[in-house]
């Protein structure tokens, strides 16, 4: 009786710790669950103002949901986490996260939160440009999102879904996606994240040049997100409203405005949308030919550049490109250019992979499933036999033609970069070709000056040093013909045109071969100095007139002359140029430079001059005619046909 009295008092005060314990865990549990949900709403909170401080909070909340010892918020957490990773740039550690969630959310069945990790990794993809494998993880995402009625989940999807169609240039299906987002966030009375919609929204209308709708959604989302107190957002905003302002025309306000955005995106360290910013800073200034200040701005973006390849980082290329084609600087276009499309060919390769992959992995389902299915009944086995032969069959069918429809492609893409490098050893062919002759001559009469100096008297020195300024002409128009038509065969030749005095530009062709003129023996006449302004690209027009008369004195006989002058024709302009004495093969000059034949590429060359090639080029881009007669022998006159606008 004594021992069973000891035993439950025991029992009784062991009963006792074990609700005390209870009591004290439980409410132990209760801080730590309230400091894990203060720790994830500043996590959130702060994702995009200030990311660092994002990271150090999540990382706090990640050690809360360890104590906590609960799957599902450690998924959540791990979800989270990557955000701020991934806006800071550094997405290699955020897809560390976001597959740490998958793989736990998958472990304890958490379909929310699986929903989520696809989603996050669908955006981990397209920041790596393999946009095939970030729709197909979007996609999945979207389906459980919609299996679970989560508007809030879908919503998400939907605004990475528009982003990166934008970025495969099928817009329509952006607008789509993007729309659908935006009323979802509506329908949930969330206007700053619907106002987040209008930024990929307003991208689109940018690129389909429909600026003035971009231009309303700029300033709706601006006056939304200032209102919100959204330093972030409006930073964004202002992005775009200063780049559209300057494709509006107020060049300097836009670049005011875009200076502005990247002040606020350095202060909250949001290094995508700083570095995209930079991007078009140097687009703007490149336009306005302000080379420094764009050279600045690539500069700037490219310290930004992470170790991960961004789109932004390939886009950043793309302007430097632009950059280097506007300043002449083709050394280092063309070493920039192998490597920026090496790198496209390069992602275009693995997302090609990745198609087959899925093949291989839809193929190896397949023979899983026919493998569990062949247990059951025999009349069951038998008819599933018979669908997987025709599956497998359709399967390989399908695998065959896919792989042939690759090597069709790569067949015609191999062809078509033999093309490009054939057109580009004879542009070199052409351009030693071109300047061996006029460096040759220039050399030679150096040579002989520098030999014969002290025999020579000052009236032979002055022959002497006319000729080798009428050759250093000669080689300067032949290296202005050599760039603009490598302008024109890399497509990055701008067309600026503008009101200019004719008779100006007549004068100063007349100033700038009058020396060579009087070597030749030929005098050079203004025949009317009328003021008649035309709308054209001025450097075109008069690089096309030094063409014509550098072939004209090339085919005159000493002690004649050619006169130019320009006349009103109503809507246009004609500069006409008459020469008489010229030689018999002037008259060729017919053939070369009428015609509707205009090349556009190398291929066929058989002669190293490009000046007619050029001539025809320049006149199409400037809307213009160009006429040769030839009234005796001995006489030809060339008319070129410009309009007063080109409106």
């Amino acid at each position: 009786m004594k021992n069973f009295e000891k035993y439950s008092k025991i029992s009784f005060l062991l009963l006792s710790f074990w609700i005390l314990q209870s009591n004290l865990f439980s409410q132990k549990n209760e801080i730590l669950l309230k400091k894990y949900d203060q720790k994830i709403d500043s996590l959130w909170m702060f994702r995009s103002e200030n990311p660092e401080f994002a990271k150090k909070i999540g990382k706090e909340a990640l050690k809360l949901a360890f104590l906590l010892k609960d799957s599902t918020k450690i998924a959540r957490t791990y979800n989270l986490l990557g955000v701020p990773y991934r806006n800071l740039s550094q997405f290699d550690s955020s897809y560390y996260f976001f597959n740490k969630a998958l793989s736990i959310s998958s472990k304890c069945k958490d379909s929310t939160e699986i929903a989520y990790a696809y989603n996050n990794i669908g955006g981990y993809w397209g920041f790596k440009r393999r946009f095939f494998l970030a729709l197909k993880n979007l996609f999945f995402a979207r389906e459980l999102f919609l299996s679970l009625k989560n508007q809030e989940g879908l919503a998400y999807v939907d605004v990475q879904a528009g982003n990166w169609f934008f970025h495969l240039k099928d817009f329509e299906r952006s607008i789509f996606f993007l729309n659908e987002g935006k009323k979802i966030r509506e329908k949930l009375n969330d206007v700053n994240g619907a106002n987040v919609y209008n930024i990929y929204l307003v991208k689109n209308y940018i690129e389909l040049k429909k600026y003035e709708i971009a231009d309303s959604l700029a300033n709706e989302m601006y006056y939304q997100f200032v209102k919100e107190k959204n330093r972030v957002g409006k930073a964004i905003a202002l992005v775009s409203i200063g780049y559209l302002t300057f494709k509006l025309g107020d060049q300097k306000r836009g670049i005011n405005q875009l200076k502005y955005a990247i002040k606020i995106l350095s202060e909250v360290k949001n290094y995508i949308a700083l570095q995209n910013a930079y991007n078009l800073l140097a687009e703007c200034y490149v336009e306005s030919k302000e080379f420094d200040l764009a050279k600045e701005a690539i500069e700037n973006s490219k310290k930004l550049k992470n170790r991960d390849l961004t789109e932004v980082d390939i886009e950043t290329m793309r302007i430097k490109l632009k950059y280097y084609s506007s300043v002449g600087d083709f050394q280092n276009y063309i070493k920039l250019e192998k490597r920026y499309t090496k790198i496209l060919d390069s992602l275009k390769t693995i997302d090609k992979k990745t198609q087959l992959e899925e093949f291989n992995n839809l193929m190896e389902l397949s023979r899983i499933k026919s493998k569990n299915l062949s247990l059951q009944k025999d009349h069951v086995a038998i008819n599933f036999l018979v669908v997987l032969f025709v599956g497998i069959f359709s399967l390989i069918a399908l695998l065959l033609f896919v792989i042939i429809r690759l090597n069709r492609k790569l067949s015609y893409d191999k062809k078509l970069l033999q093309k490009e490098v054939n057109t580009k050893n004879q542009f070199f062919t052409i351009l030693a070709k071109d300047l061996h002759i006029p460096f040759t001559s220039l050399l030679g009469n150096s040579n002989l000056l520098i030999s014969d100096f002290d025999s020579l008297e000052q009236s032979e020195l002055k022959v002497g040093i006319r000729n080798l300024k009428s050759l250093s002409e000669k080689l300067l128009l032949t290296i202005e013909n050599l760039l603009h038509w490598a302008r024109i065969q890399i497509g990055s030749l701008i067309y600026t045109p503008s009101n200019f005095n004719t008779s100006e530009i007549i004068t100063d062709v007349v100033d700038f071969f009058n020396d060579s003129a009087n070597l030749s023996g030929v005098e050079l006449k203004q025949k009317n100095f009328e003021e008649l302004i035309c709308n054209c690209d001025k450097l075109l027009i008069e690089l096309t007139l030094k063409n014509i008369l550098f072939h004209l004195l090339e085919h005159t006989h000493s002690g004649s002359s050619i006169e130019i002058g320009c006349e009103d024709n109503k809507q246009t302009i004609i500069l006409r140029i008459e020469a008489k004495k010229v030689m018999e093969s002037a008259l060729d000059l017919k053939a070369k430079y009428e015609g509707n034949s205009l090349a556009t590429t190398l291929d066929n060359e058989t002669e190293s001059d490009i000046s007619p090639k050029l001539v025809k080029r320049i006149i199409e881009i400037n809307k213009s005619k160009l006429f040769v007669k030839s009234s005796e022998i001995d006489e030809i006159t060339i008319e070129l046909i410009i309009p007063k606008s080109n409106l």
